[in-house]
C-alpha cells in the first residue's frame, strides 16, 4: 500500500508505502480403509430317500433298493463391518485448525478434531478411526464412504471406495459331514457345496421288517446340524402246501369150495324094488384176498403274496400226479390230485409226502393213511344149483352152508 504527499502544481513532495502479505493454507481430509470384514454362514439340509420303498417278497427271495442322501448349501453374508482412518491436514505453521467431521459411517460422525499448526515443512494432522457396518452388502460390489468439513464456508470432503472380497470372510460352517447308522458307504466328510450319492442295498427276506437309515450332518467343531431318515419295509410272505388222503380203494376176491357126498353109494336089490340113498352138499367160503390197494387224495399249493404268481414244480415220489407244475395266482391256492398204488397187500399205516421249493426254501407236507373196508367184493356170495331134483331150487349164499336130501 503507497502514500504520496502532493504539493502546488501536483508536485510530489514524497511518498512512503507499506506491505501486508497474505498466506493462504488449504487444508485437507482423506479417508482410508484398513480393514474389511464380514460373515459368510452356510446353512445346511440333509435329506434322505430311498426306493422303492417297500418290497413284497416270498420267503428266502432278496431285492435291492437304493438310498439316496442329498445335502444342500444356502451362504448368507452377514455382519459387514469396514474400518480406517479419517485424517485432516493442516498446512498453516502458526494456527491449530479445529473442524467437527460429517461421515457417513456412525462411529465417526460428528467427531471433532483438533490439528495442530504446521512444523517446519511438516503438516499438522489429526486423525479419528471410522467404523461402518454395511447392512445389506454384497460381495464384490464397490461402496462409497465419504468424510467432510466445513471451514470458512468451503466444503473439503474425503473419498474412500471399497468392497468385500471372501479374503475378508470368516465362515461359519463351511463343510459339513455326514454319519450313516446303517452304512459306512453313505458316510461322508469335507463336504462343500451341493451333494447327492448312492447306495445299493441288497434286502433278504426272512421275517417282515422295517428297515429305518438315519444320516446326521454335524457342522463346526461337531454341531449336529439335522438329521433325515427313510424306511426300507419287507414284507415276507410263506407259501404253503396241505396234503389230505381222502380216497381209498381195493378188492377183496373170495374161494370158495364144495362138496358133495353120498350116504350109501350103491344098491343091489330086485328089479322092481327100490332103495334110498341121503346126499350132502357143503361149500365153504375162505376170509378172502385183498389186491388192488390205490389210495389218492388231494394237495393244496397256497400263496398269501398280494401281486406274484408262486412258480414251481411239486413232487411226490411213488405218487401219480394231477400235474407237477404249480402256478399259483396272487392270493390264490392251486389243488392238485394225488394217487398211489400200494400193491397187493395191505400197508397198514402208510405215509405220502410231497414237496416244492422256492427261493431256496423246501415246503412240504406228510399224510398218514390206512385202509378201511375194501371197495369191490368179488363172490363175496355164490348160487349153488344141483342136478338132482331133489336139491329143489338154486340156493344165493353168502356163508358157508350145507344141504341134505334122499
Amino acid at each position: 500500500n503507497t502514500a504520496s504527499l502532493i504539493g502546488d502544481g501536483d508536485n510530489v513532495l514524497g511518498s512512503a508505502s507499506a506491505t501486508v502479505e497474505v498466506n493462504c493454507y488449504t487444508p485437507s481430509i482423506t479417508k482410508g480403509n484398513d480393514s474389511l470384514a464380514f460373515v459368510r454362514t452356510s446353512e445346511w439340509t440333509i435329506e434322505k430317500s430311498v426306493s422303492p420303498e417297500s418290497h413284497d417278497l416270498f420267503v428266502g427271495d432278496s431285492a435291492d433298493s437304493v438310498w439316496t442322501i442329498s445335502v444342500d448349501e444356502t451362504e448368507t453374508d452377514s455382519d459387514f463391518v469396514a474400518t480406517g482412518t479419517i485424517t485432516v491436514y493442516n498446512p498453516n505453521p502458526s494456527q491449530a485448525l479445529e473442524v467437527t467431521i460429517s461421515h457417513t459411517g456412525p462411529d465417526a460422525d460428528g467427531s471433532t478434531l483438533i490439528a495442530p499448526a504446521a512444523i517446519g515443512n511438516t503438516s499438522g494432522s489429526a486423525s479419528v478411526v471410522w467404523t461402518r457396518s454395511d447392512v445389506g452388502a454384497v460381495v464384490g460390489e464397490t461402496l462409497n464412504n465419504t468424510a467432510s468439513f466445513a471451514l470458512f464456508g468451503i466444503d473439503y470432503a474425503g473419498y474412500v471406495d471399497y468392497s468385500y472380497s471372501l479374503d475378508d470372510a470368516s465362515f461359519v460352517n463351511p463343510e459339513v459331514a455326514v454319519a450313516d447308522n446303517r452304512n459306512s458307504e453313505l458316510s461322508k466328510s469335507g463336504i462343500t457345496g451341493d451333494a447327492s450319492w448312492t447306495y445299493i442295498e441288497t434286502f433278504s427276506c426272512g421275517d417282515s421288517a422295517e428297515h429305518t437309515n438315519v444320516a446326521s450332518l454335524t457342522g463346526d467343531a461337531g454341531a449336529e446340524l439335522g438329521t433325515a431318515s427313510a424306511t426300507v419295509e419287507v414284507n415276507c410272505y410263506t407259501p404253503s402246501i396241505t396234503k389230505t388222503a381222502t380216497d381209498f380203494a381195493y378188492t377183496r376176491t373170495f374161494d370158495w369150495d364144495i362138496t358133495k357126498t353120498v350116504d350109501v353109494a350103491s344098491h343091489e336089490m330086485t328089479v322092481g324094488g327100490s332103495a334110498t340113498s341121503n346126499y350132502s352138499v357143503a361149500v365153504t367160503k375162505d376170509a378172502g384176498t385183498d389186491s388192488g390197494f390205490v389210495a389218492g387224495g388231494v394237495i393244496t399249493v397256497s400263496n398269501p403274496h398280494p401281486t406274484a404268481t408262486l412258480v414251481a414244480t411239486l413232487s411226490d415220489p411213488g405218487a401219480v400226479l394231477g400235474t407237477t407244475a404249480i402256478s399259483v395266482a396272487p392270493n390264490g391256492s392251486q389243488a392238485i390230485t394225488w394217487s398211489r398204488e400200494d400193491g397187493d397187500v395191505n400197508p397198514g399205516s402208510a405215509i405220502n409226502s410231497a414237496s416244492f421249493a422256492a427261493f431256496g426254501i423246501t415246503y412240504g407236507d406228510d399224510v398218514t393213511y390206512s385202509y378201511g373196508e375194501p371197495t369191490e367184493l368179488i363172490d363175496d356170495s355164490i348160487v349153488v344149483s344141483d342136478t338132482n331134483t331133489a336139491f329143489g331150487n338154486d340156493q344165493t349164499v353168502s356163508a358157508g352152508s350145507a344141504w341134505n336130501y334122499p
